[in-house]
């Protein structure tokens, strides 16, 4: 998803076995980076390649398909961490915010050919494999101990949920909705974390305990 060729040529395969392109999802990402002075130059290229570049790459290789007919729909999948610090993390977060910031640009640009764009900016996702399951396994206590502090709802999302928030944007249902990032995180991105360790990352916890 960071080579431009490679893209394209997905979308030329794409357009050649179903006659066209009418909705686009840039999910491509990882969470990742470094405090300030341990991340390298290639740390902040590889995150932002990754997690912004390749959204802008994938719109621009659809465009011209959607455009030819009548429309489109374009959903960027952010992150929380997009729109609250993150301690240790913040080239991911800053690439997040540059894929909040590009959904609502090219909403402008893009609505007189009539081809909307949003983002969704997910909170912690239980994912079946991942490293938050692999963070309860590893570690119940420290996991219980993160859920009790910091999930005012009391538990993960599930990928599910991120569905079918994604599903909404592309319907019609979602017509009037343009340039919007919907943010899901059981209201976590509204708690003001009083100590830089109160969010715990399952990647540096794992790493270190």
């Amino acid at each position: 998803m960071t080579k431009p060729a490679d893209v394209e040529r997905f979308v030329s395969e794409a357009i050649s076995e179903f006659g066209g392109v009418d909705l686009l999802v840039a999910n491509a990402g990882v969470s990742s980076g470094a405090g300030l002075l341990d991340a390298t130059r290639e740390d902040w290229g590889t995150t932002f390649e990754l997690n912004s570049f390749h959204a802008a790459c994938a719109t621009r290789a659809v465009v011209p398909s959607m455009r030819e007919r009548g429309g489109g729909r374009v959903v960027f999948v952010a992150s929380i961490s997009g729109r609250k610090p993150v301690h240790r993390r913040w080239q991911y977060g800053a690439a997040k915010a540059a894929v909040i910031h590009a959904a609502r640009c090219l909403a402008l640009e893009l609505a007189p050919v009539k081809i909307r764009v949003n983002s969704v900016s997910p909170g912690s996702i239980m994912i079946s494999g991942g490293q938050w399951e692999k963070y309860r396994v590893d570690d119940p206590e420290h996991f219980d101990r993160f859920i009790r502090e910091e999930m005012p709802l009391g538990r993960l999302g599930q990928p599910g949920e991120v569905a079918d928030a994604v599903a909404f944007l592309l319907s019609e249902r979602g017509s009037w909705i343009n340039g919007a990032d919907l943010g899901f995180c059981a209201a976590v991105a509204a708690i003001i974390p009083a100590r830089p360790a109160a969010s715990i990352n399952p990647v540096d916890a794992l790493r270190t305990e």
